[in-house]
């Protein structure tokens, strides 16, 4: 039974696989953190050449826009105004209607 396991080739072979297992792990871990590295590297130029991209666009769009019209600004504000107006009226009226209310209740 000896001679046909032969322990002492049987081990040198585990340890040999043990060496090149652990030179593998190393390697991989290596490829993996210059991979992880390239990656975010890359999605940092991707983003620098999407926003220069943008950047052009936009640019010809806003020469070609022209000035923006101040008077629509102004009446929004205006309508902005009324509109706030209105409502502290009517919260003025429900806070009225609801002091009315309670007064009742402690009248009762």
């Amino acid at each position: 039974m000896n001679n046909l396991v032969k322990l002492p080739e049987i081990a040198e072979t585990m340890q040999s696989l043990s060496k090149e297992m652990v030179k593998a792990g190393v390697i991989e871990e290596l490829v993996d953190d210059v991979m992880d590295n390239d990656e975010e590297e890359l999605e940092e130029e991707v983003e620098e050449e999407v926003d220069k991209v943008l950047a052009e666009i936009t640019s010809d769009l806003f020469e070609k826009a022209g000035s923006v019209p101040v008077q629509q600004v102004q009446h929004s504000q205006a309508q902005q105004q009324a509109a706030q107006e209105e409502e502290e009226e009517e919260d003025g009226e429900e806070l009225a209607a609801m002091q009315a209310r309670l007064e009742s209740l402690k009248a009762t």
